[in-house]
């Protein structure tokens, strides 16, 4: 599922999604204290667990496969031409924005959940990473969620389309518009502008 919503620290993980863009206005209240980003840790969840005395089953390196993120100053245009960026799936970071601007982004690790059939056989795995962006030192943030599904052998089946985050924000009067996107790392042989 990909998508991008807005949350606020402290509330329910069921909140309505809303746009994915996010603005900051000259009028902003005052910027509340600083927070620890809200960092969440790898994990692999399987629905139903192994039958007793045998291993759970681990994902393979396919299954681990990076994400990537890119981020480009659109309005003052930057100086420096825009790349993409891989992240192991394993790690968390934080992604580097103008260090004079308000937003701060985090990507997070993956999570894997090991699908089963009724039979108690592994059917697929489903991936997910998140990316989050705050303005206000993390007391509310926005969250861009990509996904993709991979074969019991690891072998990717779909993978939803980029999450696209576009960040406003006022630096010294001028207004500045960022766009900050994650997806998926394309296999090999597959052609990504």
């Amino acid at each position: 599922m990909t998508g991008c919503r807005h949350r606020y620290r402290g509330t329910r993980a069921g909140s309505p999604p809303v746009a994915a863009q996010a603005s900051v206005s000259a009028a902003a209240p005052p910027v509340a204290p600083a927070r620890e980003p809200p960092i969440d840790r790898y994990e692999v969840m399987l629905d139903i667990p192994p039958k007793p005395g045998k291993p759970a089953p681990e994902p393979s390196e396919s299954v681990l496969a990076p994400f990537r993120v890119w981020v480009n100053q659109e309005s003052p245009m930057q100086k420096k031409t825009p790349e993409w960026r891989s992240y192991p799936a394993k790690e968390g970071a934080s992604i580097e924005l103008a260090p004079d601007g308000k937003w701060r982004c985090l990507l997070n690790p993956v999570r894997i959940r090991g699908k089963y059939e009724e039979t108690r056989k592994l059917d697929f795995w489903a991936v997910s990473r998140t990316l989050r962006c705050s303005s206000d030192g993390w007391a509310t943030y926005v969250e861009g969620l990509v996904s993709a599904q991979y074969d019991e052998t690891g072998k990717r089946e779909h993978a939803e389309p980029p999450a696209a985050m576009y960040l406003k924000d006022i630096v010294g009067g001028v207004p500045r518009s960022t766009v900050v996107v994650l997806e998926v790392q394309p296999e090999t042989g597959q052609k990504k502008p």
